[in-house]
């Protein structure tokens, strides 16, 4: 579903990106090994809801107050993929799009990292893809996503 988002620009303006909901570029793979929603389908049309209404000026959803196709860009699809809910996290292994990581400690290890891909995907990745510089009490302490994690292995 295209929606609205605020993307705070850091040094100078908040600005309006039109993008489609829970689709981040999480940096797993080169962008350009691994388009994602940001490809298109066989008929030439943008994968993507948010491009498809942009290039096309009209959209099937309700857009939030103040979004304008003919303006306002639309944020980061390259490489974007759907980004799944955490529940019952610890029986969907492998995990991330393409099944890279295989245990959550890896998964974990490649958010600390700010994404295996950070420099590669810079212009396209998620916004809050950051270093983490999480310690061991941070990757396996009390805030760990599953405790069936082997605290003693988080900080191998």
């Amino acid at each position: 579903m295209a929606s609205a988002h605020a993307s705070n620009n850091l040094l100078l303006t908040v600005k309006p990106l039109i993008y489609d909901l829970g689709f981040y570029n999480l940096g797993v793979r080169p962008t350009a090994e691994d388009l994602g929603l940001g490809g298109t389908a066989p008929s030439g049309l943008p994968l993507s809801l948010a491009q498809l209404a942009k290039d096309t000026g009209t959209s099937e959803f309700t857009l939030n107050p103040g979004i304008n196709l003919a303006t306002d860009p639309v944020g980061n699809v390259k490489g974007a993929f759907k980004v799944p809910g955490l529940r019952n996290v610890a029986l969907t292994g492998p995990y991330l799009h393409n099944g890279g990581k295989s245990t959550l400690e890896q998964v974990i290890n490649h958010y600390d990292a700010g994404a295996d891909f950070h420099k590669a995907n810079i212009v396209d990745l998620a916004p809050d893809m950051v270093e983490l510089f999480l310690d061991c009490a941070g990757k396996g302490g009390s805030g760990c996503i599953h405790e069936g994690i082997n605290r003693s292995s988080c900080c191998q």
